[in-house]
């Protein structure tokens, strides 16, 4: 069954227990993270001990190292979006 999901780390001045509770008061069951995220390791150790699914880690999309389109691009930031991407997909296999 499929289960109901929003996004994390999307609310500043929350915590992340604040969110966590807010989260789990509305029902929601599964949440994402940016590949990214500087907290990463810790906030999915938060979300598996209140039993929230972070079901993805969403890959880079666009900030001044490079842009999400970059990586089909003949350009000097095609090489820094994929070494982004490959990031994230060694963070998925690292933390399932």
């Amino acid at each position: 069954m499929m289960k109901t999901g929003i996004s994390f780390h999307c609310y500043p001045g929350l915590t992340d227990d604040a969110e966590i509770a807010l989260m789990k008061q509305n029902g929601f069951e599964a949440t994402f993270l940016a590949s990214e995220d500087e907290h990463l390791e810790e906030s999915l150790a938060k979300l598996r001990a209140a039993g929230i699914l972070c079901e993805n880690l969403h890959g880079p999309l666009s900030d001044e190292r490079s842009n999400a389109n970059d990586i089909w691009r003949d350009n000097d930031r095609a090489p820094v979006q994929f070494e982004r991407i490959m990031d994230g997909v060694e963070k998925c296999g690292r933390y399932g």
